[in-house]
């Protein structure tokens, strides 16, 4: 018997064990886990993960009406050709924020489960393949330094080492920002105002040039408004990067100004 077939008799027997003795559960559905040496997370749950279906704003990634006829070589939903200019070309994500991709985020960042970075990276390649085409590096939106280490780990930074190109931390938190969660459009934009520099190591190292003239992927875990992402692109063109594109794991629908009834 090969080496590849008793890993996988080891693999299966361990699985088999630790279901009967440990009763895992997934931390998505709660049901116990068949294979526990894959991950914290059943399969029909990553099954359950809906992809977006182009074709896709490239302004924001949200899906576009199918029979919506272009009349530009840049697609863009209606809300994006009504806002000001995104810093960024290219936007994609795995899914909308919801059910089990909003259980999945929720999980890897507030409950310690960082091993779910890795798989979500992986979906996230392969919803960005257009994305990371011809990319020359993924770049993590970056933590405060006090949140990081609240939090142990830049789940942007997990995310980015599983999308199969060099992965570069070339931004920094200028300053500390509240959450952007429950803040308003314009309150998001407000908050992220200056928060983002080049990382202090592109300045030590004299690399600097590592961006320029380069195409970069700005990775983060969700995409609420595109505030954060436009600010951190905003810095990386300044340092003279030529193009910069985002790919998140989830996008999420941006708060609506409350509408007003009758007076």
């Amino acid at each position: 018997m090969s080496g590849f077939h008793l890993l996988r008799l080891a693999t299966g027997l361990v699985d088999a064990l630790g279901t009967v003795v440990l009763g895992p559960a997934c931390v998505a559905c709660g049901n116990a886990l068949d294979a526990p040496t894959r991950g914290p997370v059943c399969q029909p749950c990553w099954d359950r993960i809906p992809a977006l279906l182009p074709p896709y704003c490239d302004a924001c990634g949200a899906p576009l009406p199918s029979s919506r006829v272009l009349d530009s070589s840049r697609a863009t939903c209606r809300d994006c050709r009504r806002a000001p200019a995104s810093a960024l070309t290219l936007v994609r994500a795995i899914g909308s924020y919801d059910g089990t991709l909003r259980v999945l985020v929720q999980r890897m960042k507030y409950a310690g489960h960082s091993s779910l970075a890795r798989r979500l990276g992986h979906l996230a390649r392969s919803a960005g393949r257009d994305v990371l085409d011809g990319a020359d590096y993924a770049v993590p939106v970056p933590l405060h330094p006090v949140r990081r280490l609240q939090r142990g780990f830049n789940q942007a930074a997990l995310i980015a080492g599983a999308l199969g190109i060099p992965e570069l931390p070339a931004l920094r938190r200028a300053r500390w920002t509240p959450t952007q969660t429950g803040l308003s459009a314009q309150q998001r934009q407000q908050n992220v105002d200056r928060a983002f520099a080049l990382s202090y190591l592109l300045h030590l190292r004299g690399t600097r040039h590592t961006v320029k003239n380069r195409t970069l992927v700005l990775v983060d875990d969700v995409r609420t408004t595109g505030a954060t992402l436009d600010a951190c692109a905003r810095v990386l063109l300044a340092a003279g990067a030529a193009e910069v594109r985002a790919l998140t794991v989830a996008r999420a629908e941006p708060p609506r100004p409350p509408s007003r009834g009758p007076r």
